[in-house]
């Protein structure tokens, strides 16, 4: 007996099923009767490896649509871990007291940036959030301080914090991620001052471990949601991660007032 013609359909299924993907062919349709099972050799499984690594070196392009299902699959799966956690977390996300939020206190799309004042993508950013808080008055739009870059960022994020309970956020918030420079405690406290903040008071802040524990929690939230890097965004149920310019981020919001959000 031929080896090849016994072998053609296990050879192609393993061809076929390398990582999974080629599986979702729907070979049932195409034989109303389950082929029966053929018990291999020794040698006819080298034959088998070898029929399969021939196929893959004459086409390696199907190595190449393997990664890129197995990528989308991987993403699927992170957007639906994501969406759960945003419908678990949804108030610590959306509306915490402890973040500031500009725009519309009653919104109907509440857009949630994590940011870093170190970042050079969120200080590009900030021209983008203004403009869509400038173009859409039914937008919210809270600030997470997200320091991931240098102890330096974690300190201008305290003051930022501290900022906030004096009613000075927006102002410094602007003005830090304008500076030429390295954000650090000593510039932020700098300009808290110049803005007229109480420094005795935006010190005790700084040093107060609700302060602290906002950081801490915005940490662990980031982590929940697969949050690493900024600037980051948090429009509905859905996670934008890397610069997002202002035509996506219109085009999530409208997304979100068309569709709703299921878990948000």
């Amino acid at each position: 007996m031929d080896i090849r013609s016994v072998l053609t359909g296990a050879a192609l299924a393993a061809v076929f099923g390398i990582a999974g993907y080629f599986t979702a062919l729907n070979l049932e349709e195409q034989k109303p009767e389950p082929a029966p099972v053929v018990a291999l050799s020794d040698a006819q499984k080298d034959e088998v490896r070898g029929l399969v690594r021939d196929t893959l070196v004459t086409n390696p392009e199907i190595l190449e649509e393997v990664s890129a299902a197995l990528d989308r699959k991987r993403a699927e799966q992170e957007a639906e871990q994501r969406k759960d956690v945003i419908a678990a977390k949804k108030d610590q996300i959306f509306a915490s007291a402890a973040d500031f939020a500009a725009g519309n206190p009653a919104g109907d799309v509440t857009v949630v940036e994590f940011f870093d004042y170190n970042c050079p993508y969120c200080r590009r950013a900030l021209g983008d959030i203004d403009a869509l808080l400038q173009s859409d008055p039914g937008v919210k739009v809270v600030f997470k301080e997200f320091p991931v870059l240098s102890e330096e960022s974690y300190d201008a994020a305290l003051v930022g914090i501290a900022m906030q309970r004096q009613g000075l956020y927006m102002e410094f918030h602007e003005k830090l991620l304008a500076h030429q420079g390295r954000a650090n405690k000593a510039i932020a406290m700098q300009l808290a001052q110049d803005l007229g903040a109480d420094m005795a008071q935006i010190e005790a802040d700084v040093a107060d471990p609700k302060t602290i524990e906002t950081i801490r929690q915005t940490h662990a939230l980031a982590d929940e949601l697969g949050i690493n890097g900024t600037p980051a965004y948090v429009i509905g149920d859905q996670v934008l991660v890397g610069l997002a310019p202002l035509t996506e981020l219109q085009a999530q919001v409208a997304e979100v007032r068309q569709n709703g959000c299921r878990t948000c």
